[in-house]
């Protein structure tokens, strides 16, 4: 099953895939409140209502994202939303060296902006389903996929190792939380 989204003279094909009783389809606008809700209750970080409302316009052409429901309740278990050219998105000039120097190194990268699954259906594979959809989905833009995630935070670490991603650098202070600043890991997949 598959949806169609125009974009110019584009036509974007965008698959609709089934994980047991649960659905991975595009994000859209109707979205925007249970993404909000979510990322209240899944991440250090809130993200404003331009972020969500970006992620979920399919006119936005760098920009693209999948929500994963449960069928039975059309309740929101988790999203992801990635950025398919990030230089053409931030400018190569605004990212840390070691960052630059793995994107260089691939001529064309995606990002993952977010990816969050609910608290209580965590540990189930939703996460995993959403990253093999973002590396399909990326593959016809980018040759590798990349990500930051905080150092201590050994959960999500094990998570993207689980799912094939590599560490590949350290950067200082990128992110600052409450409770000062915190460094990140870059971790890294080849979509080649």
């Amino acid at each position: 099953m598959t949806g169609e989204v125009e974009k110019g003279s584009q036509r974007l094909v965008t698959p609709t895939l089934r994980f047991s009783l649960e659905i991975v389809r595009p994000l859209h606008d109707v979205d925007i409140k249970s993404l909000k809700k979510l990322n209240s209750r899944a991440l250090p970080i809130l993200y404003g209502d331009d972020y969500w409302a970006t992620a979920c316009d399919p006119t936005k052409s760098l920009y693209c994202g999948f929500a994963l429901f449960k069928t039975s309740s059309n309740r929101l278990l988790g999203s992801i939303v990635l950025v398919r050219d990030i230089v053409e998105l931030y400018g190569i000039q605004n990212m840390s060296k070691k960052e630059r120097t793995l994107v260089q190194s691939y001529g064309k990268a995606a990002y993952v902006s977010t990816l969050m699954v609910r608290p209580s259906r965590q540990r189930r594979g939703y996460g995993t389903l959403l990253v093999q959809e973002a590396c399909v989905q990326m593959k016809p833009y980018a040759k590798m996929i990349y990500l930051h995630v905080d150092v201590s935070n050994e959960k999500a670490i094990a998570f993207y190792a689980k799912c094939g991603m590599t560490r590949y650098a350290r950067i200082k202070n990128y992110y600052f939380l409450n409770d000062g600043p915190q460094d990140a890991y870059i971790y890294m997949k080849e979509l080649i």
